[in-house]
């Protein structure tokens, strides 16, 4: 399950969520890979994978 976050600098509405916005840090969310919304936004570089976190919620590759 690929999960994504915002470009920084960038505030991209969660689509049916008045007032939220995807994150542009943190684990990301996963997105509906039908949606052409978000299909779009993965296409032109808005929406970014997240990086995969360990079980204990430390990001991999990092120390």
């Amino acid at each position: 399950m690929t999960r994504y976050r915002a470009r920084p600098g960038l505030r991209i509405p969660m689509p049916g969520r008045p007032g939220q916005f995807v994150p542009e840090g943190g684990d990301g969310i996963v997105i509906d890979e039908q949606n052409g919304f978000f299909l779009r936004l993965v296409a032109d570089g808005d929406l970014v994978e997240a990086p995969a976190s360990t079980p204990t919620g430390k990001t991999e590759g990092k120390k």
